[in-house]
């Protein structure tokens, strides 16, 4: 499901156990983000059978599901500092046993389908 991520969903996901979800921070004027979103299809088919949800969220809309959003990531993780270009894959893993290990940032070629499947599976 590629749909936009709301503060709802994303609270709801942070609630399951052993749930991991791939968060497409985005912003609607950039090439990369258009191609990648549209790819997107093809990273739902690879992850299906490995209970990944797929969301993404425009970090240039100014509102309050966003404030939201970013508040709770930074109380998880510092990982907004380090998002300095669009689109950053973010991967929340609440399988994890400490908080600040729950969001991680994919750093690889956002690309290469194999290496962002195989970052969201391990």
């Amino acid at each position: 499901d590629k749909s936009e991520l709301s503060y709802e969903k994303l609270m709801s996901e942070l609630k399951k156990k052993n749930n991991k979800i791939m968060v497409v921070c985005y912003a609607p004027w950039c090439g990369h983000c258009k191609k990648f979103i549209n790819d997107a299809d093809k990273y739902i088919k690879l992850v299906e059978s490995t209970e990944i949800n797929i969301y993404k969220v425009d970090f240039t809309k100014e509102d309050e599901n966003l404030d939201k959003i970013q508040q709770k990531l930074l109380e998880l993780d510092n990982v907004l500092g380090q998002i300095r270009a669009f689109p950053t894959l973010l991967k929340i893993d609440t399988k994890t046993d400490t908080k600040t290990d729950m969001v991680s940032q994919f750093d690889g070629d956002r690309d290469d389908v194999t290496s962002i499947i195989k970052y969201f599976n391990e």
